[in-house]
């Protein structure tokens, strides 16, 4: 839980930075706007202003999901330790070994009769 708690206090620290960056950036777009309306050079591309806004929001929201799922859990039912250990079930596993190796050899004879034929089929044409 307290690893949560430090966790979520990192990330609501971000989340101030960007925003306080975000709006730093968006006053300047302002005054940028402004001088560019006066007629004043400006020696950058005003555009990548608008691309950094843009990717410290998607930052923005993504940390926001990110607080917002961040939760702890406490265990409220102790797990049921057992007392010995568990044997394989040796009469299970050998009767579906059995069942299992029938339904193999009927399939193989059907399969090797079903080529004898087709062969022989073969040869008489």
């Amino acid at each position: 839980l307290e690893r949560i708690n430090i966790k979520k206090q990192e990330i609501e620290d971000k989340v101030k930075t960007i925003e306080k960056k975000i709006k730093a950036l968006e006053e300047t777009k302002k005054i940028i706007n402004r001088l560019m309306s006066e007629g004043t050079s400006i020696y950058f591309n005003p555009a990548e202003i608008d691309t950094i806004i843009r990717n410290f929001q998607i930052e923005l929201i993504t940390l926001k999901t990110q607080l917002k799922t961040l939760k702890g859990f406490d265990i409220s039912v102790e797990p049921v330790i057992p007392e010995r250990p568990e044997k394989p079930q040796k009469k299970l596993i050998l009767s579906v070994s059995l069942v299992s190796s029938f339904l193999l050899g009927i399939f193989l004879a059907l399969f090797v009769d079903w080529l004898e034929e087709a062969r022989r089929r073969h040869q008489g044409t």
